[in-house]
């Protein structure tokens, strides 16, 4: 989760009370093999974080894979900021498979 909030590149890195007020507002979701995340058209209200394992992005018109988020790796982000439906189906990969989610104030 550190490159969500740190750009090492630019040396640029959140202020240590953002990020304390973020992480105590996550709440952890288990998430089974193949269960789905997020559907297709749903909107995202949350960030998740990909603890463990990994997410498989599945576009459904065409039934295949697009993409796999791995471990430390985040979506629904783009998704909020500009108040877009999912046009994907995300879905757990693992049995041992958790997202952590940000839950609004």
């Amino acid at each position: 989760m550190n490159e969500f909030f740190n750009d090492l590149k630019a040396k640029t890195f959140a202020d240590f009370n953002f990020v304390r007020k973020f992480l105590t507002s996550l709440d952890c979701q288990i998430f089974h093999h193949e269960q789905p995340v997020i559907n297709v058209g749903d909107t995202f209200t949350s960030i998740f974080f990909n603890y463990n394992n990994k997410v498989k992005i599945v576009d459904w018109r065409k039934l295949f894979v697009i993409a796999d988020l791995g471990e430390g790796s985040w979506f629904g982000d783009f998704n909020i900021f500009f108040g877009l439906t999912s046009q994907y189906q995300y879905i757990a990969c693992s049995s041992q498979g958790a997202a952590a989610e940000e839950q609004e104030d």
